[in-house]
Formats: C-alpha cells, sequence, structure tokens
C-alpha cells in the first residue's frame, strides 16, 4: 500500500469533488425532507446455525425474541402492500439466519405473491441444490452470501471448520441455477484477512459473478471490543484495492460498504455513490418480534414502535425523528469536524451513546484530508 499516493489530489479535483459533495448533500436535504421509503429490511429471526466470533447482531441457536408467525407477517405485509409501492424497491430478508425457519420459503412465496422484490442475506452454509430450489420457486430474485476469505480465515470468523468450502459449493449451485437476478458476494475485512481479498477477487472474476461488497468489521456485537477494527494502513489498504478493481471493471458492482464517510481521496472511488446513512429516512425495517426499526444493527433506542400494534405506514410517517435530524449527534469528535454537514456522524450502528460520538470514524482514522 502506498499511503502517500493517497494524498496526491490536485486542486481542481479536490475542488471538482467538493462541488459533487455539496450537490450530494442537496439531494439528500431533499431525501430526508420527503423520507420515501426505498428499501425494506424483514429480520425473520435472531436464530443463527453458526455462532460466528464477529456477529454485529451475537446470534446464535437461542434468541430471547418470540418470532413473528407466517400469518402475521402476511397481515403486516399485505398493509404495507397497501401503503407503498413495494414492487419499486427491494425488501431483504434478513437474520440471523433466514435459512434456519423451516417455514422461510413459505415466507418468501407469501411476499413474493404481494408483488415485493425479495431477496435474502445468508452465511450460505445452508445453501445446497435442493434448498436453492426451494428458493426459485418461491420466486425469490436476488441473494447475498458470505464469503470472508480463504479457508483458514473464513472458517476462523466463523468459528466452524468447513464453513468455506460449504459457502463456496452454495455460491456455486447458486449461480449454476441460472435463476435469480442478483448473486451478490459480502466480505467483511479485518486487520488479518487483507491478503485474502486477491483470493476471493480471483474466485469472484473466474466465476462471472458481478456483485461483491466489501464491509469493514464494525466494532459492534461480538467484536464490540474493536479487535477487528481497520487500523489505518489497513483501512487504506483495502480502499486501494477496491479503487484498483473499480478501475479494472468500471461494469461490475465492486464495492466498500456503505459504512462511513471517506474524505475526498475517496469518496465517489471506492462506491458509485457518495456516502449517505440513509437508516429511517429511506430504510426502514421490521424485526422478528415486529419491532419498526431501520438497520437491523441499530441500538434499541432507535425503536420506533411495534407493527403489531401499530400501522407501519403511521410509524413511518410520525416517528423516526431522530434519524432524520441527526443535529442532536453533533458531539465529541463530531463536533470538532468540519465535514459534519455531509456526514452527520456516519453510521447510525457506530454511535456510541456512552462516548457520545461515533465508535469508529473511518474518515478520522483515514486522517489524510
Amino acid at each position: 500500500m502506498h499511503e502517500n499516493q493517497s494524498r496526491k489530489i490536485s486542486l481542481i479535483e479536490k475542488i471538482r469533488r467538493i462541488g459533487d459533495l455539496y450537490e450530494w448533500k442537496n439531494a439528500l436535504d431533499e431525501i430526508r425532507k420527503d423520507h420515501l421509503l426505498q428499501y425494506l429490511f424483514l429480520e425473520v429471526t435472531r436464530k443463527c446455525n453458526l455462532n460466528c466470533i464477529h456477529c454485529g447482531s451475537s446470534c446464535n441457536w437461542k434468541t430471547p425474541y418470540e418470532e413473528l408467525t407466517l400469518l402475521q407477517i402476511e397481515k403486516i405485509f399485505k398493509e404495507i402492500a397497501e401503503d407503498f409501492p413495494v414492487s419499486e424497491f427491494p425488501l431483504s430478508v434478513t437474520g440471523g439466519e433466514p435459512l434456519v425457519r423451516e417455514d422461510i420459503y413459505d415466507i418468501i412465496e407469501l411476499l413474493s405473491g404481494l408483488g415485493y422484490y425479495v431477496q435474502i442475506v445468508t452465511n450460505g452454509t445452508l445453501l445446497n441444490k435442493e434448498n436453492i430450489e426451494k428458493l426459485k420457486k418461491a420466486d425469490l430474485k436476488a441473494i447475498s452470501i458470505s464469503l470472508d476469505g480463504n479457508e483458514n480465515s473464513h472458517d476462523y470468523l466463523r468459528n466452524k471448520k468447513g464453513t468455506y468450502r460449504q459457502v463456496k459449493e452454495g455460491i456455486i449451485d447458486a449461480f449454476s441455477s441460472h435463476y435469480f437476478n442478483i448473486i451478490e458476494i459480502l466480505t467483511c475485512v479485518h486487520n488479518d484477512n487483507i491478503d485474502d481479498l486477491y483470493e476471493i477477487y480471483e474466485f469472484i472474476t473466474e466465476s462471472g459473478l458481478d456483485y461483491w461488497r466489501i464491509l469493514p468489521v464494525d466494532p459492534i456485537g461480538r467484536a464490540r471490543d474493536g479487535r477487528f477494527s481497520l487500523q489505518k494502513r489497513n483501512l487504506l489498504k483495502v480502499l486501494e484495492f477496491i479503487k484498483s478493481i473499480r478501475e479494472k471493471h468500471p461494469d461490475c458492482n465492486y464495492e466498500f460498504a456503505e459504512a462511513g464517510f471517506l474524505g475526498l481521496a475517496y469518496e465517489g472511488i471506492v462506491r458509485p455513490r457518495l456516502f449517505a446513512c440513509l437508516a429511517g429516512i429511506s430504510i426502514g425495517s421490521i424485526l422478528c418480534d415486529g419491532s419498526a426499526a431501520a438497520c437491523p444493527n441499530l441500538d434499541k433506542r432507535f425503536i420506533q414502535g411495534n407493527v403489531l400494534e401499530r400501522r407501519f405506514k403511521d410509524i413511518w410517517e410520525n416517528e423516526y425523528k431522530n434519524m432524520r435530524d441527526r443535529k442532536y449527534l453533533c458531539n465529541g469528535i463530531c463536533k470538532k469536524c468540519n465535514w459534519w454537514d455531509f456526514c452527520n456522524g456516519g453510521s447510525l450502528h457506530l454511535y456510541n451513546f456512552d462516548k457520545n460520538e461515533p465508535e469508529y470514524c473511518h474518515y478520522r482514522v483515514l486522517d489524510i484530508q
């Protein structure tokens, strides 16, 4: 990684990028004002067949939550389909591990029949030809599958040997089905698996996959102690890697996750848009117990109500104020930062209410612009 290269931005380029940021900020102001629902999560369970050491939701086979039944899901999502243009935005089914629910195929078929564009996020270990056929029959449109390094790195994070091979077989089977509109690979990157990105890159390009999202392991859940959080030189190395593969494959959807504001050096370079945390602004979620939230990984104080008690449209239109106006988060390191108007404190799931500032700030870690 050549750190000095990332600092060399011409004055003209800086001016252009600042102009892009202001244009994006104005667009975001309108998005916040209108707060039209454009993406929806359904967390069907907090149970998981794995016990990953980096899990942001701390999932395993046990769950303290009483999960929504199929009938409850049907009622809730019929109402949402009556109130919103659901065919125009994705509905992402997530967990836990969604495929551990015995009725998951019924859930997906139900949602597809209501007109939703349904996609699923899975750890991939339960994907096999039989289950893929069931997903096809249920009319699943897209699938995101986790692949987190080479065999040693992946199995280490997943806390179980053999998961790497299961996942790769599942990816190949899903791709070979020639059915899903999108098969996206998700890679959680940390300080010790960065060099594995090249191996995953070779696998993805050889397989003909066009979607790859690289996510830093955030200091939440089981990784709350920050042991996986990217150090400066490693964050730079990851961003330079993504920059290089995006230049090689401009038509492919390879990108850094919507994790945080990156400053002028990388905004608009490592992903096809500028940073915005749209949780509660255009992104909503229904948690497994019926709680209405935004990103499923947010702190529980961001829960806005429960769809078992109120219609989601009512909650969406009348709550979420603490996500749409975030001035109250301008504290600590944010208060001293010149980029607050563009960042608004970064991703909400990284905000530490005990410290009253973000737990991890990508821009501050980079310290280059």
